[in-house]
């Protein structure tokens, strides 16, 4: 009994989807069909075929790249998304694009006057260093010209620069200190004696 009973509730079922097909075949012919309405489900159907062939083309792809279970499902995730060109990363970093040119001129004002603000005083220059390092610093910053660093070497004695560099001294500043005395003749003999005790106290 209960095997007739699931036949017939079966037949009723294709006589009533037979019925509905052909209610909708007779819909169409006579124009009451919604096509609009068919055409965002095809259309949607097609989005979706898409993105499925995309997914699964991107799963037989990252189950051979990806590492671990996290980067397979961010490959996935990112299956239909489109790749960027070479144009397209060109355009992207020529220049910020110039989108807003008045405001970068304010904001490179505003950050010029920041620098300003926050460089440091530059020491002051007529005092002897106290350390190696306020040598090394002022001597490579803040002293441009061959005068300035006459001056400065005046100040700093030949004794206190062997005291400073007592422990080591950079190979490249000693060449720069014997390279200014040395050129600067016998009008600086002094000094040339002066960087002489220097050597002797530092070898």
């Amino acid at each position: 009994m209960a095997i007739s009973d699931d036949k017939d509730t079966l037949v009723k079922r294709h006589l009533d989807m037979v019925k509905k097909s052909e209610e909708q075949l007779t819909s169409i012919a006579h124009g009451a069909f919604d096509t609009a309405a068919l055409q965002q489900e095809l259309a949607q159907a097609l989005e979706d075929d898409r993105i499925y062939k995309l997914t699964d083309n991107m799963k037989k792809r990252a189950i051979h790249t990806a590492a671990n279970y996290d980067e397979f499902k961010n490959l996935v995730a990112c299956a239909d998304l489109k790749p960027i060109s070479q144009k397209e990363l060109r355009d992207f970093s020529q220049a910020d694009r110039q989108t807003n040119i008045p405001f970068k001129k304010k904001t490179s004002r505003k950050k010029a006057a920041n620098e300003r603000r926050f460089q440091p005083a530059a020491p002051a220059l007529d005092v002897p260093p106290a350390t190696a390092v306020d040598f090394c610093r002022n001597w490579k910053r803040y002293l441009k010209t061959t005068n300035a660093k006459y001056r400065y070497l005046e100040l700093t004695t030949p004794e206190r620069l062997a005291d400073m560099f007592k422990a080591d001294i950079d190979s490249d500043l000693m060449r720069r200190l014997l390279k200014f005395w040395c050129p600067l003749g016998t009008r600086k003999l002094w000094i040339r004696a002066q960087g002489n005790q220097l050597r002797q106290h530092l070898l």
